[in-house]
């Protein structure tokens, strides 16, 4: 774990984890947030985890919680339950290259009605209702979530027209019991409610949708998906507010249907 603290003379104490081609197993602690690697209130050091194999925890496998200038790259985070990587108010933060898998359900009762969040990532989602909270700076590439519960990923969209944002780009789901991908407007970007933006993204071989969304905005633009034996296809909607006129398009995008590959059953 790591996280900044000041000592009674005010001294900043910066945390920061520097770790390489390293195994963690066996750690995080059951039904709660503590994570087998966590990064709380770093706000002042520089972190990097690399190359690294995260597995078969009690809990979740990675969570960034107010925490700025880490790196998470080519690493693997697997055997999980509830959530393989939370990430919540976040700035200058790079995840790209990671797997993240075989997270499954803690099966906890809850009462009046509540409900265990799941999902192999939960980006800037986990404790906003899936609003989201605002967080700056992130590239998030390239990442592959499989095996998941609820959701491959809870993330992020982006604003209309920025054609080169790496915020969430080019990541894969699939084989999950749930979605590809549930994308939400940024709440880091005002201009979401009059027009959200999702695209460059794949999933395949969910029994749910590729990509679902559910939202409060004007206009709702997709393109570039590809979706590949997803049992219930592509689910874009609106949400909330009545309006006279609501725009969504879908564009440049394929989506196939039940194909014999023998690979992933």
């Amino acid at each position: 774990m790591a996280t900044d603290l000041f000592e009674a003379d005010g001294t900043w104490r910066k945390g920061q984890i520097i770790m390489d081609n390293v195994q963690v197993y066996n750690c995080s602690q059951k039904d709660t947030y503590k994570a087998a690697v966590r990064f709380e209130g770093t706000l002042g050091g520089h972190s990097r985890v690399s190359n690294c194999a995260v597995h078969n925890g009690l809990d979740w496998g990675i969570s960034l919680e107010n925490a700025n200038n880490i790196q998470l790259i080519n690493n693997t985070f697997v055997g999980y339950r509830a959530v393989g990587m939370q990430m919540d108010k976040i700035r200058n933060v790079t995840v790209t290259g990671n797997f993240i898998g075989d997270v499954f359900g803690r099966n906890i009762d809850f009462l009046n009605n509540s409900i265990d969040k799941e999902a192999c990532v939960a980006y800037s989602s986990y404790h906003s209702n899936a609003k989201g909270s605002p967080s700056y700076e992130v590239t998030f590439t390239d990442n592959i979530a499989a095996g998941c519960m609820f959701a491959g990923f809870v993330a992020p969209g982006h604003e209309c027209g920025d054609d080169e944002q790496q915020s969430f780009r080019n990541n894969v789901a699939h084989s999950s019991a749930g979605y590809g991908a549930y994308l939400y407007p940024n709440p880091a970007h005002k201009t979401t409610k009059k027009c959200f933006e999702i695209s460059h993204f794949a999933a395949y071989k969910n029994k749910e949708p590729c990509v679902v969304t559910f939202l409060n905005t004007e206009e709702h633009r997709a393109h570039d998906l590809t979706c590949i034996d997803n049992e219930k296809g592509i689910s874009l909607n609106t949400a909330e507010m009545e309006r006279d006129e609501v725009l969504i398009s879908l564009s440049d995008s394929y989506i196939f249907g039940q194909t014999e590959s023998e690979d992933c059953p």
